[in-house]
C-alpha cells in the first residue's frame, strides 16, 4: 500500500513544496509516500503512462496539474485517469485551473498581507472599483483579489467577467495571454513584499508551511497581520521572551495553516487530509 504524489510542476517548484509540506506535516514515517515532480504537463502524462502497470488495488494516488479547458487535458481526464481510477484503491486529481487559484480562493488570505493592508481592508466597500487612476494602488489590487477570490469559489473565469469590473483587471487581461498567467500574476503582486510571504511559479513563502514561531526564532519574520510581530529593537520578543506586545496571539503551526486553507478554499473540495487516514 502506498501514496503517491504526481505533480505537473518540477521538483522544488511552488506546488511541489506544498505538497512536500503536507507530507511532512502530516503523513507517518513509517508508510510509502513518494512525491514526483513531472515538469509539465506533457512529462505528467507520459510518467503515468510508463508507471501506470506498478500501480496497484492498494494504492492512492494524487495528481496535481493544471486542469485547464482543453481538449488535452480532457482527453487524459476520461481516458488515461478513468483507467488508472478502475486499477487503484483511490484516486484524487486536483480541481483547480491553476495552482495559483487554491491560494487566490482563500478566505482568510489577508491574514498573510502585511499590516499595511489594514486600512484597505477595512475600507474595501468604500473603493470605486471603476474610478481608478493610470497607476495602480494597494486598494486597486485588493479590489481586483477580492473580485477574482468570488469569481474562483463561484466557478466563473474572471477573464471573461472582467469587462464588468474594475480597470486593474481589464488591464490584467490586456497584460495576460491566458487565465493561469494573470492569476499568477495577480498572486505575486499580491504577495510581494517580503520573501517569507512570497507566491510565484518556484517559490512558495515560508510564511505559508512553517510554524510562526520557528519564523520567528530564526528572526525571519514578515510583520503579517497574521502575527503582527513586534520588530521593534526593544521588543522583548527579540530577547527570547515570548509575552510582548500580542505578538504570539494568532501564531500558528504548519499543520494549521494547511488545515485553515483546506477548509477555506477550494482546495478541500478536492481533498480532505483525514481522508488519507491510513497515511497519517
Amino acid at each position: 500500500m502506498g501514496l503517491y504524489i504526481i505533480v505537473e510542476g518540477k521538483e522544488y517548484c511552488s506546488e511541489y513544496t506544498f505538497w512536500e509540506t503536507i507530507r511532512n506535516e502530516f503523513m507517518s514515517k513509517s508508510k510509502k509516500i513518494d512525491i514526483v515532480g513531472c515538469g509539465g504537463f506533457s512529462n505528467l502524462v507520459r510518467y503515468i503512462n510508463e508507471h501506470k502497470n506498478t500501480y496497484t488495488r492498494n494504492d492512492t494516488i494524487i495528481i496535481s496539474f493544471d486542469n485547464i479547458e482543453s481538449i488535452e487535458v480532457a482527453n487524459f481526464i476520461d481516458n488515461q485517469l478513468s483507467r488508472l481510477n478502475k486499477q487503484i484503491n483511490k484516486l484524487y486529481i486536483t480541481l483547480y485551473y491553476c495552482f495559483e487559484e487554491l491560494f487566490l480562493s482563500y478566505y482568510h488570505f489577508e491574514n498573510y498581507l502585511s499590516t499595511d493592508y489594514n486600512d484597505i481592508i477595512s475600507n474595501i466597500n468604500n473603493i470605486n472599483l471603476n474610478a481608478m487612476p493610470d497607476k495602480f494602488s494597494k486598494s486597486d489590487k485588493y479590489s481586483a483579489f477580492t473580485f477574482i477570490r468570488d469569481c474562483i469559489n463561484k466557478g466563473i473565469d474572471y477573464r471573461e467577467d472582467s469587462i464588468n469590473h474594475n480597470k486593474y483587471i481589464r488591464h490584467l487581461v490586456k497584460k495576460s495571454d491566458n487565465r493561469e498567467r494573470l492569476s499568477a500574476r495577480v498572486l505575486s503582486e499580491m504577495t510581494e513584499k517580503g520573501k517569507h510571504i512570497k507566491i510565484n511559479k518556484g517559490h512558495l513563502g515560508a510564511c505559508w508551511i512553517k510554524d510562526c514561531n520557528t519564523l520567528r526564532q530564526s528572526k525571519k519574520w514578515y510583520n503579517c497581520l497574521n502575527c503582527n510581530f513586534c520588530k521593534a529593537e526593544k521588543c522583548n520578543n527579540n530577547k527570547g521572551v515570548t509575552k510582548c506586545c500580542n505578538c504570539n496571539k494568532n501564531s500558528m503551526t504548519a499543520k494549521e495553516k494547511i488545515l485553515d486553507l483546506q477548509n477555506n478554499s477550494i482546495f478541500g473540495k478536492m481533498l480532505k487530509i483525514e481522508d488519507l487516514k491510513e497515511f497519517l
